[in-house]
């Protein structure tokens, strides 16, 4: 083994729980953050406060279908726990990707 398999290696299982524990983190994160919703139907205006974005992206992705429109007349609202699901990729693990990714084009990880 050379001295920069070594390296790798060495490098690659200090960062694995790392990363670990950086995912573990994120989706405690998620799970607090839908235990702050006290309502489970909130209007265009709190949805897009909960999102953090406009009322008019709430409105284009019920448009798309995004997210399930519920009320009636002119009542729009939105469950909370839509929202959570809707962005949860977008907040899963995007820091632990990229940290992997740099790893991996480094050539410390491999795998996956």
């Amino acid at each position: 083994m050379s001295i920069d398999d070594a390296v790798r290696r060495a490098v690659a299982e200090a960062v694995a729980p790392i990363l670990d524990e950086l995912r573990s983190t994120t989706a405690a994160l998620r799970h607090a953050a839908r235990g702050q919703v006290e309502r489970e139907y909130l209007d265009t205006d709190e949805a897009a406060e909960l999102a953090r974005v406009t009322p008019a992206t709430i409105r284009e992705w019920l448009k798309q279908g995004r997210l399930r429109r519920y009320g009636s007349g002119r009542r729009l609202l939105v469950r909370a726990s839509e929202i959570h699901e809707l962005l949860a990729p977008e907040i899963a693990d995007p820091i632990a990707d990229a940290v992997e990714a740099e790893l991996r084009s480094m050539r410390v990880l491999r795998g996956k």
